[in-house]
């Protein structure tokens, strides 16, 4: 019996970005083909690697990147997405020549009518590739989403991006001084339909006075972000957000300032909050972060929260306070929390769990003690279905699956379980057990990051109870 196009296009999307499987399944039989094609075209990538003769292979490699076949007039609709990155430079130490892919792109990339979405993000860049292919966006008259970094906005570019128009989504990596003086014109003229603005990165050019100035076309933005720029106060990043009334998303650069904190901006639609900040060294570091956060999510209908720390080497500062303001204040909306380099207490997580009732997904730092505890203070979460744990007194800690399931016997509802970077899931199956038609919870294990050391000890089925 032949399956409907509706199932198989189902049952392939649970492939979609596996280029080799979309691949396969495309040379499988005829069903399959006209269920993967749409999403084997739907994202090209091309990316130039490093290597000197790399532009011998840059054209089709079989189930990688099918640029070519992706320009053909039957596969020219079911693009909507296209990334260039890598290394756009000489191939030969003899005598500079084009890489044939990148030349072709320009000419390409108003080929495909249903584009979205343009991410250029070279790691290095020879010639006038890179402008061209800027040159020939104003053509792609569905782009809605562009991603570039600094070698996409050199002079020589910028006159070209700033003339795009009906722009949803832009997304700017390290950012130039001068293209920050051209920004503010661009998003007047786009904001209309503007939703995302990220300034990702290094955004040192980002003045109190040019934020100043982009904050009144800002009006519409759901998405925001702001990466480090030491010339931005407190009290110049508040006073911006606090006139989005329709901010939903914000991922922000925090650094200590000494200076008191301003009045909170009042983000009365904030749910989501991103926060970078660096390693923190003292208990006074950690309390300025607290208080900071706070202040930023006093008036928000928080969901989720997630602190990242580069390289994070540092002391394991206790968060208890904030941890429990936020069980408190946000405990009706709160339902991701990822910390993972935050340290907490068993009374903290406690509390938490105890008064977030639509907690969804943990990540924090924690010691052996309060991870023998855990499966007694999370009774009440309900709809808790991962959790993740560094555990900070034994770092070298595995949970293995005997352990796993004695977890998973004790707190039904979890999913996934994250100990010290190793992931277990588990998942109710058909037939998991000799082609039994009864289900059965199966449990597998999904990340084994570095725990090859025989150093490392084992959480065993019995510590676990």
């Amino acid at each position: 019996m032949k399956l409907p196009y509706e199932l198989l296009s189902g049952i392939t999307a649970f492939i979609d970005g596996d280029i080799p499987a979309l691949y396969s399944c495309m040379l499988s039989c005829r069903a399959l083909h006209d269920a993967a094609i749409p999403l084997l075209y739907k994202r090209i990538h091309v990316s130039p690697p490093k290597i000197g003769l790399a532009w011998q292979v840059l054209e089709d490699t079989p189930g990688r990147k099918p640029f070519a076949t992706a320009r053909l007039p039957t596969h020219t609709s079911y693009v909507e997405e296209f990334t260039l990155d890598g290394y756009i430079t000489k191939v030969r130490p003899s005598r500079q020549i084009p890489i044939p892919v990148v030349d072709k792109i320009p000419d390409t990339l108003t080929k495909w009518p249903n584009l979205r979405k343009v991410t250029i993000t070279p790691k290095s860049v020879t010639g006038s590739s890179v402008r061209n292919i800027i040159a020939s966006l104003k053509n792609c008259k569905s782009l809605k989403s562009i991603t570039v970094n600094g070698f996409a906005m050199t002079e020589e570019c910028v006159s070209d991006l700033v003339a795009l128009e009906g722009l949803e989504t832009l997304v700017l990596h390290q950012s130039t001084g001068a293209f920050f003086l051209r920004i503010c014109d661009w998003v007047e003229k786009i904001k209309n339909t503007l939703v995302t603005l990220n300034l990702m990165g290094d955004c040192g050019s980002l003045t109190p006075g040019i934020l100043r100035k982009l904050t009144p076309h800002l009006m519409h933005v759901h998405s925001l972000a702001i990466g480090l720029s030491y010339s931005l106060t407190n009290r110049d990043v508040f006073n911006c957000l606090g006139q989005l009334p329709e901010l939903q998303s914000l991922r922000i650069q925090y650094y200590y300032q000494q200076s008191a904190l301003p009045d909170t901006p009042g983000l009365s639609s904030l749910r989501h909050l991103i926060v970078l900040h660096p390693v923190l060294t003292y208990k006074e570091d950690a309390e300025a972060l607290s208080s900071w956060i706070r202040r930023l999510t006093s008036s928000s209908p928080l969901e989720s929260l997630e602190t990242i720390v580069p390289n994070y080497h540092g002391p394991n500062l206790c968060f208890d306070g904030l941890v429990t303001h936020l069980a408190h204040r946000h405990r009706t909306t709160l339902t991701s929390l990822w910390m993972p380099a935050v340290h907490l207490r068993s009374q903290a997580l406690e509390s938490l769990l105890k008064n977030c009732s639509r907690i969804r997904h943990i990540t924090l730092n924690i010691s052996f003690n309060t991870l023998r505890s855990f499966p007694n203070m999370s009774n009440e979460s309900k709809y808790l279905k991962s959790v993740g744990f560094q555990v900070c007194d034994h770092p070298h800690l595995i949970v293995d699956q005997m352990a796993a399931k004695k977890l998973f016997d004790r707190i039904p509802q979890l999913r996934k379980i994250t100990v010290n970077w190793v992931t277990w899931k588990g998942e109710w199956v058909l037939g998991g057990c000799e082609g039994s038609a009864s289900p059965e919870f199966i449990i597998s294990l999904v990340q084994h990051a570095g725990v090859h050391s025989p150093s490392r000890s084992t959480l065993s089925k019995e510590k676990a109870c």
